[in-house]
This record gives C-alpha cells, structure tokens and sequence, in this order.
C-alpha cells in the first residue's frame, strides 16, 4: 500500500485492502484512514479525517488538506450564523497552481475551467479587481467531521482533455456551486490552530500507544497500558489490536508463555471497554460460538503453534465485523479471560520434570517433612500469577516456628504388601499434640481420585500431589474419570515401582484454618517432599532442590484450582528473613 511513498504520524484502518491505493510519489501527513480510497501520484494529502459518505478518491498532483475552523468563523468572516456545528474547511487543488497568480486552478487555465464547467468569475471571487486563486472561493466547508466526496468528483472529469461531461459531473458541480466555500486568504484569520496541533498529537499518540504496548509487554515493563484512546478512534483501535496481535504471534514464536497470556488478558479488558460504548442490542444472528472457541483454545494451547492461536485471534475479528452487541462483546471478553488464564497455568506448569531416583527407604519406614509457617513483611499478592509474571514480584517475608514448633508437616510410607493409597489430613493442637480434626480416604478406584480439583473434597491436596508426581498419565485424568470404576492398583504398582504394595499418606497442621501463616501452600511443600523421597522420586537433580519444589507447588495449586503465589512456599521451605523475587 505504501511503496515509493511516504506516511508520516497517519494511521489506515481498510476493511478490504484491495480497495485501497496510494501512487508513488505521495506524501501523507497526520491522516486517519478508514474505508476505501485512492490516492494518486505525486500527491500531498494532511490532515484528513472523519467520516465520508462515499470513496475518497484525489487525482494524480493534487493538494488536499483538512483544517478545522474556529467556533466563531462566521463571524470573523462577517457571515450569517448558522447552525452551531463544528466546521472544517477542504482545501483543493492541483500541486503546481500558483496561488498567488491567476494562472491555473486544478491545473488548468481559468478560461479553460470557465469554459467546459460553465463557471464564470463571480462564482469564485468577490472582487472583480483581484483574481488570484489565493482569493477564489474554491475551498468547501464541512460540518461536524462529515466529509462529502463526490462535492469533487466533477473536478477530474472536467479538467481531463478530451473528457466528456457526464450527467454525474453535472449533479458533482452543482453540488460544489450551492455549497459553502471560502478562500485560502479568509484560512488564515479563521482556522483553529490550536486544535490542530492537539488533533497532531492526538494521532502521535496513537502511534506511541501502540508501540508502547509491544514495549511494555515483550520486555515485561512494569508499566502502565492505557489504551483509552483506543475505544473512540477507530484507527487507534486497529492500531492496538495489531499490537497485540503482533505480541501474542511474537511470544507464542519465542516461548514466551506469560507475554502471550498478558497480551490475551488485555485483548479481554479492551473487549470489555468496547462493550461500554455500545448500545447495541443483542443480534438473532450468533456471532461468537463459545464452545467452537474452547474447542480450537485448547488444541492452541497443547501445540503452542502460530497458526492455531492466529485462528483464536479469528474469533474476535469476525465478531467486531458483524457490528456486535454489548453482549457479544462481554462473552467475548470472558473467553478470551479464559484463554489468558489457561496460558497463565501452562505457564505455571512449565519447567517442572519428575526424576525417579534409586535410593529410597525400605518399605513400613515413615519419611517425614516438617516445615516452618512464615510471616509476609510486605509485596503479598505481587508474587500471585499473572501478576507475578507481568510486573516482577518481589516479596519480603520471614519462617517462623509457633510455640518453637515446625507447625506443618506431611508423612508418607509404603506397605507391602498393601493395596489403594490411603490419604489422612489431621489438624493437631500447637501445645498438646492432641488430633482436634481428621478426614481419610482410601483411594481404590480411579474414580476415587477424580475430585482432586475440588478443593473442598476429602484430600484434595494429596490427591493432587499425587497426580503431579505421575500417578496417573495426565491424558487420562484430563478426560473426565469420575465414572471411571477401574482398580487403581496397576497404577499405584507402577507408581511404587513394586507389586501389590499400598501407600499411606498423612499431612498434619498446627496451625489455625485461615491463619494466613502460608499453610496450604507449604503443607503442600511437605506433601511432595515426603512422598518424592519415600519414592525415590524428585524434580531436580537433587531431592533437596527447593527451586524446583517451589515451582511444583505452584503446579499443584494449578491443579487444585486454588491457584496462587509463590510467596507461602519460598517463606516456608528457605529459613530465616528473605526477598524472594521472579527474575
């Protein structure tokens, strides 16, 4: 669209791109494009903007140029008042007329204007004794932004040789001559300077938006995005949504999960925005299809492939296409909330391998893990996902023991021979010991495990602590298993790496429900420690590799649909006062 020519601080926002050129040559400045249109060669367009009811179409050499005019023209002018509307002028005219001579007007001789349109000179000037185009009336006035094109159609048809003049051209001229005109000489005491320059501004900003919003999230800038702008200037919003479009495309390329899953997240606020400005109602016609939408997320995110995410990217354009409802948009916003929080938990769950190691005690032998609470000092919440990943969190907090006590502690064991894992989560007085609570389950059949995401169900926690390690292959319990009646045994064999053998599990807390002493998340901790190192099993090279842990934790509260940071384990698993960070 724009070879062998040059755009400067301009945006383009074509529906059909085919129905769009600009000859070379051409020099555009602070423009807004929408719609179809044709520039031609060798031309000098500034400044065009607003609404059209038809093409716009400049010839081959021409000028145009869009000022706004101050509120009380007509009367610096000397005119009648009209309607209080917000008017711009249209200058128009060939590249090479001389404006300070009578020469040329649209590149023909006044006598030659004069003869094939009809025009005579009281048409252009007021003064009989100063003919220069400088102070013909030949620049139309427009009101409110709305710009009619065809007010110039008869110029090219009239000044071409050897053109005829057709019924349109004449309906064109007469349409030019009853219009409100004024001259470049009565421009200069009426335009609103001070307008344009913010109107200029206003496009940069439009440009400076857009790249910040590449900046911001590919560089992961703790920055803020306001995208305002956006929500009532068409281009700004095609501007914006190539940005984003450009990041999810780039991130996805690079494995750069988390930029991916921010970019979708601020596609679903802009939706939102949008739908804030719409009092649509909602169409018969359905233009967004919420299941085939979670159908194709989630081959998206399985593959991580350009193609498949450019297809996600589909469902928005179509919607927007079809002039939606307020409705459509806020679905639309939900789904694409969605699709940034299963980025966000894919994100999370990157990183983390089970290593099986050979060294493992002796069936019947309790292995315990015990940790400390911890107390948050400050920066809670900023190391919760997708927080975490889009500004850097950084959390000062300190393990404590209560009473000189570890306060959580989880222990596992094999028995052999045995059968099923039996799951047990106490709650102990701090001072006495003494079981205030309990819940068991034993898990027998597959189905018996098929709650783990319910966070309310009998050790959940366990369950999924389980699942991370490998229990069961993750194909299978993503399926849906809760009719699944089949024995759990082969599986539980495998996991132990041992025939018949069963697996007792305990995690004991001595600390209140909800003390926010990081609990669940280092209790969690506990769980993966004791089961990995009664299993030979771990995440790192080393079983003692809490790096790897903390990011298995957050794995498991995935998992568990509770979500959550990385803050409660870090204060728990690493002693003493620190500043734990995402790097």
């Amino acid at each position: 669209l724009l070879q062998n020519c040059v755009a400067l601080n301009s945006s383009f926002s074509a529906v059909e791109s085919d129905k769009c050129s600009v000859g070379a040559g051409t020099v555009m400045e602070h423009c807004r494009l929408s719609g179809s249109f044709s520039i031609g060669s060798n031309c000098l367009v500034s400044g065009i903007r607003g609404k059209w009811n038809c093409p716009l179409k400049i010839p081959n050499h021409f000028v145009c140029q869009i000022v706004k005019l101050q509120e009380n023209w007509t009367d610096i002018l000397g005119l009648p008042k009209g309607d209080k509307h917000e008017s711009y002028v249209c200058i128009y005219h060939n590249i090479d007329d001389a404006i300070k001579k009578h020469s040329t007007c649209y590149g023909v001789s006044f006598q030659h204007l004069f003869l094939k349109s009809d025009l005579n000179s009281s048409d252009l000037w007021d003064d009989e004794k100063q003919q220069l185009l400088w102070n013909a009336k030949i620049n139309p006035i427009f009101q409110d932004g709305y710009l009619d094109w065809s007010i110039f159609s008869w110029i090219e048809n009239m000044t071409t040789p050897n053109s005829s003049v057709d019924e349109s051209s004449k309906a064109s001229l007469d349409k030019w001559k009853t219009h409100q005109r004024i001259a470049l000489a009565q421009l200069r005491s009426v335009a609103d300077a001070s307008f344009e320059f913010s109107y200029r501004v206003d496009c940069q900003s439009i440009f400076k938006m857009s790249e910040k919003i590449q900046y911001v999230l590919l560089m992961r800038r703790n920055e803020e995005l306001n995208t305002d702008i956006a929500m009532f200037d068409k281009n700004a919003l095609t501007l914006t949504w190539k940005a984003l479009d450009n990041t999810i495309i780039h991130s996805i390329k690079n494995g750069s999960i988390d930029i991916c899953s921010q970019a979708f997240m601020l596609t679903s606020t802009l939706l939102t925005n949008l739908s804030e400005v719409i009092n649509m109602d909602k169409s018969a016609e359905i233009v967004f299809n919420r299941r085939d939408f979670i159908t194709d997320l989630k081959s998206a995110t399985k593959e991580l492939q350009v193609n498949d995410f450019q297809k996600i990217l589909l469902y928005r354009d179509r919607l927007l296409s079809n002039k939606p409802s307020r409705s459509d948009l806020l679905e639309c916003a939900e789904a694409f909330e969605e699709a940034a929080c299963q980025l966000t938990k894919l994100c999370v769950s990157t990183g983390v391998s089970v290593i099986t190691k050979e060294a493992r005690p002796q069936a019947g032998t309790w292995v315990l893990a015990e940790a400390p609470a911890r107390v948050d000092l400050s920066g809670g919440w900023s190391d919760t996902p997708p927080l975490s990943y889009e500004f850097g969190g950084k959390v000062a907090c300190l393990a404590v023991s209560v009473n000189k006590k570890k306060p959580l502690s989880a222990r596992c064991r094999l028995v052999s021979p045995g059968s099923g894992i039996l799951l047990t989560t106490e709650s102990r007085n701090i001072d006495t010991d003494e079981l205030v609570q309990s819940d068991s389950v034993h898990l027998k059949t597959v189905k018996d495990i098929s709650d783990y995401n319910n966070p309310h169900a009998s050790c959940a926690l366990l369950k999924c602590a389980l699942l991370i390690y490998g229990l069961l292959p993750t194909i299978d319990y993503n399926k849906g298993i809760e009719n699944d009646g089949s024995s759990l045994q082969p599986f539980v064999d495998t996991f132990c790496r041992l025939d018949n053998v069963g697996l007792e599990i305990v995690s004991t807390s001595k600390l209140p429900k909800g003390s926010g002493l990081g609990s669940s998340s280092i209790l969690a901790g506990c769980v993966l420690a004791c089961i990995g190192k009664c299993l030979g099993l771990g995440f790192g090279e080393d079983q003692e590799d809490n790096d790897s842990l903390t990011k298995a934790i957050l794995l498991l509260e995935q998992l568990l649909t509770t979500g959550g940071g990385w803050q409660d384990q870090v204060g728990g698993l690493y002693g003493g006062l620190k500043l734990g960070g995402l790097y």
